[in-house]
């Protein structure tokens, strides 16, 4: 709680709520902020598929680690990419229109800043996204994700992106303090890399399955993910980034989902419906401390 940014003024407003209506337990805590954390997701749920496979998609994000760490560790962090989810949505279901509809799509996006300040730099990416859509090519977007993914790789990254960091974070000398970074495990970051090229290369694979009167959108959700990807390559070398990773890493089976929804083949969707949870939950395994992975 102490390193809670005053300027986090809506995951202050929800915990003052949360401790004034009733002294809980720790557990009795989780279970209440999990249960808030899931509210983002249904309401997702309804965008993406009007609520056909709804228990697929909560069944995918209670058994997701990536979901389930931002929704009992940094538990700010996981509502503010509910909250940003729900505007990417929001903004694609109400493209072409104008006037309030874009209005409250962006004031979601930036309602996920009073959560956790580093969904700061992927607003504005998003904006930057829906601006330049007609004319930056998804190619473009591959293109950086590798630039900076060798940058992040060859620690080139800390040199030319150290100055930026702080003004992101209160707690910066927190995070790039050297005992701190060896306490965290600064080796991690080279199978983040490995977990965000999956993934980019899994979504890449759904977005060849969309059919055409979709594609625009399905490109810019996948856009983001490359982006949000890139903003973790640009900051690994602090401790914590995989906390910036997480904006990317965490939205990716929701993008899935949304390109599933728009394949026209009923068979396929069936297939991928069915391996996205599974694929979860192999995931969450190989990230558990009692799995063969980790201890190998």
């Amino acid at each position: 709680i102490q390193y809670i940014s005053k300027n986090e003024f809506g995951f202050n407003l929800i915990m003052w709520s949360i401790v004034n209506i009733k002294r809980l337990t720790f557990l009795e805590f989780q279970i209440v902020t999990f249960l808030i954390e899931i509210i983002p997701v249904y309401f997702i749920s309804r965008f993406i598929n009007k609520g056909r496979e709804n228990d697929i998609i909560l069944l995918t994000f209670l058994v997701y680690p990536f979901f389930a760490n931002g929704a009992t560790n940094v538990l700010r962090q996981g509502l503010a990419i509910g909250i940003l989810m729900i505007g990417y949505l929001w903004a694609l279901k109400n493209f072409e229109e104008s006037g309030k509809f874009k209005i409250i799509s962006l004031a979601f996006v930036f309602l996920a800043t009073t959560f956790h300040q580093t969904s700061l730099i992927i607003c504005l990416m998003w904006i930057l996204t829906i601006a330049t859509r007609k004319v930056i090519s998804v190619k473009y977007y591959w293109t950086i994700f590798w630039i900076f993914a060798i940058l992040d790789i060859t620690n080139v990254n800390q040199i030319l992106f150290g100055s930026i960091g702080s003004l992101f974070s209160d707690n910066y000398d927190l995070y790039t303090n050297p005992t701190t970074q060896a306490f965290y495990g600064s080796g991690s970051k080279y199978v983040f890399v490995l977990v965000s090229v999956l993934l980019a290369v899994a979504l890449n694979f759904l977005l060849r399955h969309v059919n055409e009167v979709d594609k625009l959108e399905s490109e810019l959700l996948f856009k983001q993910y490359l982006g949000s990807a890139s903003a973790f390559f640009a900051f690994s070398f602090i401790a914590f980034s995989d906390r910036v990773g997480m904006y990317g890493w965490t939205i990716a089976p929701m993008i899935a989902f949304y390109m599933i929804d728009k394949t026209d083949d009923s068979i396929k969707r069936r297939i991928y419906l069915v391996l996205i949870p599974i694929i979860c939950t192999l995931v969450g395994y190989g990230m558990s401390s009692g799995s063969y992975f980790v201890n190998r």
